[in-house]
């Protein structure tokens, strides 16, 4: 008996059902004990057949909300394909709370005709029921988000009605990612211009997700491609910034705030903390004490220069001066490093000791404010 409810469902037989309602009237009472998966209003619903539904709804009125094994009512199946009259019936037969109806997947009837653009069907759904479109699904989705990832803009503007301007440009998904991510992550040039011309949405346009990502910075991480570009281009027009372009700048420190960090450092630091204030006289101080250290270290340059290691012949013939060949090639190698170390030693203590006692150089050395540790000045001391 059960199968051919099933048959006569398939075919939309209105006067099949009616003559085995006539044979059992409690035919649709025990549907619940068999193993089908749906009931045959599921299949009347999917199918279209508007009479054999009315006729099963008007018998058994409780099947409207009758599960299937995906927990999907006969509305879920009339909205997913955009049968508008089958929807109607089941709303005013099956009451409207059937709009609210999640199935495994956590989307309602809404949901499946917002995915498929059935723009009628969303009306009526939205008509019986409005809070079912602020259910989020276990994807962790909006409807609004949806709409966009599938790219459903006629469909996504029917539903934008139910929110205000201020809550779209604060409608998050679990990630955080606004209407505007999800567009610039899908590409969705459409979509994206026209979320642009909501005020809101634009004004809060840098907004970031969980990541600290804002809708740039999710475009940055797709492929490059054309497509990827005009994106780029359409968001950076609406003044999308990239997330490090949001950080604000740090305040540079005044002098005495860097003076008191230096002091907490210690001797060292101290040190050269001494050569940071303004003292104009600094180089008037250490006159004598450069000068006094240039000399001794020109006069030992000279010396190691004129004796070098190993030592070195002078009394010869022509009058010039040679290195010993007697003594081993390493020694040799020594020496003329230490006669290139000396040349070169000797060179800038005499360029350096020029500049301090010229006025010029005074004045330039002064500028850079040469630091001179208190080490610097005990060992010049030392080899006086």
């Amino acid at each position: 008996m059960e199968g051919k409810l099933y048959e006569a469902s398939l075919k939309g037989d209105v006067q099949a059902i009616n003559e085995l309602l006539h044979q059992d009237q409690l035919i649709l009472d025990r549907l619940s004990l068999t193993a089908f998966n749906e009931t045959p209003l599921h299949i009347a619903a999917m199918r279209g057949h508007l009479n054999f539904a009315t006729v099963v709804l008007t018998q058994k009125p409780k099947l409207a909300m009758a599960l299937d094994s995906q927990r999907r009512t006969p509305l879920h199946l009339a909205s997913a394909n955009g049968n508008l009259e089958m929807v109607q019936e089941l709303i005013r037969l099956g009451s409207g709370g059937v709009c609210g109806f999640q199935d495994q997947d956590g989307l309602t009837p809404l949901h499946l005709a917002a995915m498929n653009e059935h723009l009628e069907v969303m009306k009526a759904l939205i008509q019986a029921n409005p809070q079912a479109a602020k259910e989020t699904p276990a994807s962790g989705e909006t409807i609004l988000h949806m709409c966009v990832n599938y790219n459903r803009i006629e469909a996504l503007k029917v539903l934008m009605e139910l929110w205000n301007e201020e809550e779209l440009a604060k409608i998050t998904d679990h990630n955080g990612n606004t209407l505007l991510h999800a567009a610039s992550i899908n590409k969705q040039i459409q979509i994206l211009t026209y979320l642009l011309s909501i005020q809101s949405i634009k004004s809060n346009g840098n907004a970031v997700n969980r990541h600290g990502l804002t809708a740039l910075d999710v475009l940055d991480q797709s492929p490059k491609d054309l497509k990827g570009f005009e994106t780029q281009q359409i968001l950076m027009e609406a003044g999308v910034l990239r997330a490090n372009g949001l950080r604000p700048l740090s305040k540079p420190l005044q002098p005495s705030a860097v003076l008191s960090q230096i002091k907490r450092k210690g001797f060292l630091s101290r040190t050269w903390a001494r050569y940071l204030n303004d003292d104009k006289q600094w180089l008037e101080k250490q006159r004598g004490i450069l000068i006094v250290a240039a000399l001794v270290a020109a006069a030992m340059a000279y010396h190691s220069g004129i004796n070098p290691p190993g030592g070195a012949i002078t009394d010869t013939q022509n009058g010039r001066c040679y290195l010993d060949h007697r003594i081993s090639s390493e020694k040799q190698v020594l020496n003329v490093g230490a006669y290139a170390w000396n040349t070169v030693h000797g060179g800038v203590y005499g360029g350096y000791l020029s500049a301090v006692d010229s006025d010029d150089g005074a004045r330039w050395l002064s500028k850079r404010r040469m630091p001179e540790t208190n080490a610097t000045r005990n060992q010049s001391v030392a080899e006086v």
